[in-house]
């Protein structure tokens, strides 16, 4: 924590020295005199975007949107920054009580502004969806090269056998970085150690390699993660759908993509299967070592608990061995990659986050439907295999579980690094916008029949209510909005993001409640609420009044952590694997934190653990100290701690001409 903050007072001095303004005061989003300079990074002029029709806003919106794209020469180009992809920013809101000048000043300034290619992919997904709608044509020389840098981060890992998908690219991340960044142990699914990284400016890399001597790809130490790879899918079955405008970048795609069904493998080897070594034979395939698939990051364990207890109730009943496979972060596998990099992994347990689900769901929905072609082409025709199938539907029917019990509010922090939720929505309403045309007998599995089923009552019975609820409706301007985990939590404003919020939550309703129509066509379900009409119209008019005004913020909280100490992350505790990566035990109850090498520890949950002895196992103390239960809340708990949050301004602005163009294509028919 202090090597972090006297990082950020540096970076702060820096700031402060290039972009802010001597004795400036301005309150605006944006802060000191950064504002200043939007003129000449957008273009904005605010006397030009007075009575502009919708159409015209969406025009506008994405000259803006390509502002975000790097281009060559630009000085963030590097080895992950290629030309083509769309900038990524990073933010830490700090949490100080006295509410000093220096924190309210890194607050509004510390942003490292770097990107990556999930965020490409997404922008890309929404763009192409805008293309396919015909409400915006798309600059093809821009499109061509998002769409490159995106295949070319990840080259090399579609290889039949290798890892397939890495969308962090191959980024040098070994485990001395969290040591060297101050954090005191590697965070769970390792998402945060990977961002870092990308968001850490070009002197602390540099430092970094000077004081290590093996740097080795994070395609290894990291793993391809699952949300990226479905992210992709849809990328794909987009440029597909879009294809007399984009086959240039169709015949890209399918010449660097070559093996679907090594992407399968990963799917099935890495998915978490909490009963797989229920009879395991220590003389049979496994070469005298259990299968690590059965392992799973105790916060992990701690949400699914009440879930796996089900499904072996379930399956006694039935007379049956028990059987569940969940969709995982990291496509990795314990047992592959330990015994090769023991000391230097990051990750050591996989983990599961209910809005991978959503991307896994749609990614796979619509490269098995949409994508069969590129199947067939490129002679991939095993890629939904039974396991994936199991995979898939298990999946589902555990998001299900999650809404219905109301495990995902009640432990945000544990259940996702999405707290915000849009990716969710926005995936399971794309997805389902499109499903619902498809009739019974057009579909060849009865997997995705009875996960469409599952998906409709999730957004229909749940998610509409919960978006409506969070949104504030003013009738007499008619305009609808909402506030994200940035703008108004817990009753604090750490910042503004109420663009993204609103555009995500009132197009999500939008998904949520139409149907395709012909080509490129969108009608209203008989069933809509009048209500969810009338707050996707007035959220229009908010989107279409404030996103071409320079003083609107395009911040968000798209994935993000709560910063804990090992201490105070809940949850964090009991398990029933302690050890080091070598495998010599730790005992783990009567020795102090401080005492144990955290970076290389193993404390992890494996198989299942009888409830009885799960709750007696959550009230006993772990090296000294009571398990923590209670979420503090998104910055806002008691110990001061960061708040690190990951964004894109490019992704704001494509949704909020996104719900533009579904409004516009529904006005018009």
């Amino acid at each position: 924590k202090l090597s972090l903050l006297c990082y950020l007072l540096c970076t702060g001095a820096l700031v402060l020295s290039r972009d802010v303004d001597s004795g400036c005061e301005d309150s605006k989003p944006f802060g000191c005199g950064l504002k200043d300079k939007l003129d000449d990074v957008f273009g904005w002029n605010d006397d030009e975007n007075e009575n502009l029709t919708r159409s015209q806003i969406i025009e506008k919106i994405y000259s803006r949107i390509l502002k975000t794209q790097l281009k060559e020469g630009d000085d963030d180009i590097d080895l992950v920054n290629v030309p083509g992809l769309f900038t990524t920013n990073f933010g830490i809101h700090m949490v100080d009580e006295n509410n000093s000048e220096l924190y309210h000043f890194l607050r509004q300034h510390v942003v490292f502004t770097y990107n990556n290619a999930f965020n490409t992919s997404l922008i890309l997904i929404d763009l192409l969806e805008m293309e396919r709608l015909g409400t915006l044509k798309l600059d093809d020389d821009s499109t061509a090269a998002a769409w490159k840098a995106t295949l070319d981060s990840k080259s090399g890992n579609f290889a039949e056998g290798s890892a397939i998908f890495d969308f962090s690219g191959r980024i040098p991340v070994i485990s001395p970085l969290g040591r060297f960044m101050g954090y005191k142990q590697p965070i769970p699914g390792g998402a945060t150690m990977n961002k870092i990284w990308n968001a850490a400016p070009h002197f602390m890399k540099e430092a970094f390699y000077k004081h290590t001597e093996t740097i080795i790809s994070s395609r290894v130490l990291m793993g391809p993660n699952i949300d990226n790879t479905a992210v992709m899918f849809m990328a794909m079955t987009a440029m597909l759908e879009n294809g007399d405008k984009r086959s240039a970048e169709y015949e890209m795609m399918l010449k660097e993509v070559t093996s679907f069904n090594a992407a399968a493998y990963r799917m099935e080897r890495s998915a978490y299967q909490p009963f797989v070594n229920l009879n395991y034979d220590p003389l049979g395939v496994h070469s005298g070592e259990p299968d690590s698939r059965d392992i799973v990051d105790p916060r992990s364990y701690y949400c699914a608990h009440p879930f796996l207890m089900k499904k072996i109730k379930e399956a006694a009943e039935k007379g049956e061995d028990p059987d569940v496979r969940l969709a995982v972060s990291w496509l990795i596998n314990q047992q592959e990659i330990i015994p090769d990099v023991m000391e230097l992994i990051l990750i050591n347990a996989n983990s599961i986050d209910i809005f991978v689900f959503t991307s896994f769901i749609r990614g796979i929905t619509t490269l098995v439907l949409n994508g069969a072609d590129i199947l067939k082409e490129k002679k991939q025709t095993n890629f939904f295999t039974e396991g994936v199938q199991k995979e898939y539907i298990d999946s589902a029917e555990f998001l299900l579980w999650a809404v219905e019990s109301n495990r995902i509010n009640d432990h945000p922090d544990l259940i996702s690094l999405y707290p915000q939720k849009y990716i969710g929505y926005d995936h399971l309403g794309q997805l389902l916008q499109w499903l619902r045309n498809y009739k019974d007998e057009d579909i060849a599995y009865d997997v995705i029949i009875k996960v469409r089923t599952m998906l409709i009552t999730i957004v229909e019975d749940y998610w509409t209510k919960e978006i409506l609820d969070a949104m504030v409706v003013e009738e007499d301007s008619q305009e609808a909005y909402c506030d994200g985990l940035l703008g108004n939590y817990a009753g604090k404003s750490w910042g503004e993001d109420r663009l993204c919020c609103t555009s995500y939550y009132a197009d999500a309703l939008v998904t949520f409640w139409t149907v395709r129509d012909g080509k490129n066509g969108l009608k209203w379900l008989e069933n809509t609420p009048s209500k969810v009409k009338t707050v996707a119209a007035y959220s229009g008019n908010y989107v279409a009044r404030v996103a071409l005004d320079k003083n609107t913020s395009l911040q968000a909280i798209m994935y993000s952590i709560d910063d804990n100490t090992i201490d105070d992350q809940p949850y964090i505790w009991p398990v029933n694997v302690h050890e080091y990566l070598n495998k010599t035990a730790v005992e783990p109850h009567n020795q102090n934190l401080v005492d144990i090498d955290l970076i290389n520890l193993s404390w992890n949950v494996q198989g299942t653990i009888e409830d009885a002895k799960y709750q007696e196992m959550l009230k006993q103390k772990w090296f000294r100290k009571e398990t923590p239960q209670e979420f503090q809340g998104f910055n806002d708990n008691d110990n001061s701690n960061n708040f690190p949050y990951f964004y894109s301004e490019g992704l704001t602005l494509s949704h909020a001409a996104l719900l533009l163009s579904h409004l516009e294509i529904l006005d018009s028919q």
